[in-house]
């Protein structure tokens, strides 16, 4: 029953840490546009 509890848990972490993981590379997709968005906007200097 031990070791069934710690597979489980082990389970909810990886879980949480793919779900973690999605919602950075999305913040980061969104990021990269609006970094573009503000070059092409504002110019380089």
């Amino acid at each position: 029953m031990d070791n069934s509890c710690l597979n489980a848990f082990i389970g909810v972490i990886t879980l949480g840490v793919s779900c973690l993981a999605i919602q950075v590379s999305r913040f980061a997709r969104l990021a990269a546009y609006w970094h573009r968005w503000m070059n092409n906007t504002i110019g380089r200097s």
